[in-house]
């Protein structure tokens, strides 16, 4: 698929990827589950648009929906009595 450049981050569970790709507008965002840092491939793909990723908060709650990911608390808020 071409592409004109991409960001990739991935965790042990997780793959998400911004690129800009010939499948166009609603397609920037790809992402999906993964076992582990050397998987490449993972699950099924998914996408998102730009727009989406923006609204950070949003965008992890829809990942951990989708890929049945455990929410994770992060710590200033476990600081927070």
């Amino acid at each position: 698929m071409s592409h004109s450049g991409e960001i990739t981050l991935q965790t042990d569970e997780v793959r998400v990827q911004l690129a800009l790709t010939a499948l166009g507008p609603g397609h920037e965002v790809n992402y999906r589950r993964v076992r582990g840092r050397h998987d490449h491939l993972g699950d099924r793909a998914r996408y998102a648009t730009v727009r989406e990723l923006l609204n950070a908060e949003r965008f992890a709650g829809r990942l951990c929906r989708e890929l049945r990911l455990a929410p994770r608390i992060p710590d200033a808020a476990r600081l927070v009595g």
